[in-house]
């Protein structure tokens, strides 16, 4: 019977209550993501609390993780218990969209339900942590607009197809990109996904490439460094 926990170097994920398992997805956000001297991390729809939990291993500032999902939200509390650093992370069983916290954040983070216009999950749950018809981008743009800091970061991650209008909706809602990258399966294949970082200041913009496989299929140089302090 496989493990119903995905076992990380510094800690371990138990997901088997959440519609969404650890997935790739989640692993590059919070490993791609520089929190730096943030003093306040929001990762809304945390489900299992990975990404937020990738972020306090490299950070020191408190994480308030949101789940609208009360079984994930449960699990994510216990995932967050258990780690090194449970006390600094909150995990918040509500909806993002009527959120109003009295403080504001210099980080926000979210690994989105992006499926738009197709078949919905036959579960429940499942559906509202993959598909956009219950959080939309617009959504999303107009939490983060509300909750950021002046100088605070909005940050995703997306389907390549998606990206044009990603860029287009942050233009409206006044945030500016700060780097981009584009994320290959294999060298030389159109990117399946994209990283991004906006932010409220307008500043020269870095793009960049990640690729996850080497031509025999195993895991890059690159895309290996990136998870060094993660995986086992």
């Amino acid at each position: 019977m496989p493990n119903s926990y995905f076992q990380f170097k510094q800690f371990r994920i138990h997901q088997e209550r959440c519609a969404m398992k650890v997935g790739t997805d989640g692993v590059l956000l919070g490993t791609w993501l520089q929190p730096g001297a943030a003093r306040r991390i929001l990762d809304i729809g945390t489900g299992t609390g990975l990404i937020a939990l990738c972020l306090a291993q490299r950070c020191s500032a408190p994480i308030d993780a949101i789940e609208l999902d009360a079984e994930a939200a449960a699990q994510a509390a216990e995932n967050a218990a258990a780690s090194p650093w449970a006390a600094r992370i909150r995990v918040i069983q509500a909806d993002v969209r009527t959120y109003r916290p009295d403080v504001r954040y210099d980080m926000i983070v979210c690994n989105p339900p992006f499926f738009r216009n197709s078949l919905p999950a036959p579960l429940k749950k499942r559906n509202m942590a993959r598909h956009d018809a219950h959080l939309t981008l617009e959504d999303l743009l107009q939490t983060a607009q509300a909750l950021l800091t002046g100088s605070g970061v909005f940050a995703l991650i997306l389907p390549s197809d998606a990206s044009a209008r990603l860029e287009a909706l942050c233009q409206t809602h006044g945030l500016h990109l700060q780097r981009r990258c584009y994320v290959q399966t294999v060298p030389g294949k159109q990117a399946k996904r994209m990283l991004y970082q906006f932010g409220r200041e307008a500043v020269h913009a870095v793009d960049e490439t990640l690729c996850l496989q080497d031509m025999h299929g195993k895991r890059s140089p690159q895309y290996a460094n990136l998870t060094a302090d993660y995986y086992l």
